[in-house]
């Protein structure tokens, strides 16, 4: 990750709407922002393929696929309502990338519950769980308001909408069933 995508990151992390001009807003930075979410999928498809589940491969490829471009796609139709259409690509890039963000606090999470089980403090696990996804959905909604340039109530829908939408689209499904049913012959 280049230097300028680091310090932005730390900006987003804190709340520091100049972490906006570390990003690009070129559909070309969109899709580097998907890149590093794509290697390892794509390294799983291979090699489930080359082993002879392409069935499985297929089924997981795609569900990696739906997860990277169902929060683009929800978010470009809110920016397409609103005539936010100019910072549709910088808000995408950004979401992207804040994955990271989301990925950092989840292991430091972990970590910090495992030393905690060590010590018998289990009942506090709980409250750090329902602290990070408060303080997600507050990096959402910050996201949305800071670079679509909406009201946080607007941006509060566009958090819920992509995160709901993308929980459609990629866990409801039954997606380990799905190819099979296909590959199925006619009764």
């Amino acid at each position: 990750m280049p230097p300028r995508l680091g310090a932005g990151l730390r900006m987003l992390a804190f709340g520091d709407v100049r972490y906006l001009a570390c990003f690009g807003d070129q559909p070309a930075d969109f899709l580097v922002s998907l890149a590093p979410f794509l290697v390892f999928p794509l390294v799983s498809f291979l090699i489930l393929v080359v082993s002879g589940a392409w069935l499985d491969g297929t089924t997981a490829l795609c569900a990696t696929l739906c997860w990277l471009l169902a929060p683009p796609v929800i978010a470009e139709l809110f920016c397409r309502l609103w005539q936010r259409d100019a910072h549709w690509a910088k808000f995408a890039t950004v979401m992207n990338w804040s994955r990271w963000l989301m990925v950092l606090g989840l292991l430091i999470l972990a970590v910090v519950v495992e030393v905690l089980h060590e010590f018998n403090a289990d009942a506090i696990a709980v409250p750090l769980l329902a602290a990070f996804a408060v303080y997600s959905i507050w990096l959402n909604v910050f996201m949305a308001r800071s670079a679509l340039s909406l009201s946080w109530g607007r941006a509060l829908v566009v958090t819920l909408a992509i995160g709901i939408g993308t929980l459609a689209v990629t866990i409801l499904p039954d997606y380990q069933h799905f190819p099979t049913e296909l590959a199925k012959p006619p009764a």
